[in-house]
């Protein structure tokens, strides 16, 4: 399991062309990494429901799932991951949340990554070349 932490000079990455898909069961956070994504050339998908996101999945052009999960929010986590698991060609996903138990949630669940919140769009940029390799990259 690769674990990212907050990154200091996005300057520094290398970006990689891909769709991220952000999955907000409870939509309690910003939208920062939504603008900060974009501004760096992500398109970013955005859906509140797991069936939302599912529909976003299986076009094929998601890269990679981000999930902003909560402590009140764990069991649809969970859900949409199983749901996620039965797909043919399923994205990576990865678990942002700043619940004491995520990491160990984050493992059991299968993630390919886990951030710890507060996290940045450079974090999820820094896991999506390091966990989907189909893509191309170019320096920033």
């Amino acid at each position: 399991m690769i674990t990212a932490y907050a990154l200091q000079d996005l300057g520094t990455l290398q970006q990689v062309a891909g769709t991220i898909l952000i999955l907000r069961p409870e939509r309690t956070t910003d939208d920062s990494w939504t603008l900060d994504l974009e501004q760096l050339g992500y398109t970013v998908l955005s859906a509140e429901e797991p069936g939302q996101a599912l529909v976003h999945v299986r076009t094929g052009s998601v890269d990679l799932v981000v999930i902003d999960g909560t402590a009140e929010t764990c069991d649809v986590v969970a859900g949409f991951v199983s749901l996620l698991g039965q797909e043919k060609h399923a994205p990576p996903f990865v678990l942002a949340s700043s619940c004491p138990e995520a990491p160990q949630d984050s493992a059991r669940l299968g993630a390919a990554a886990f951030l710890p919140k507060p996290c940045h769009a450079g974090d999820v940029t820094h896991v999506l070349a390091r966990v989907a390799p189909k893509t191309s990259t170019a320096e920033l």
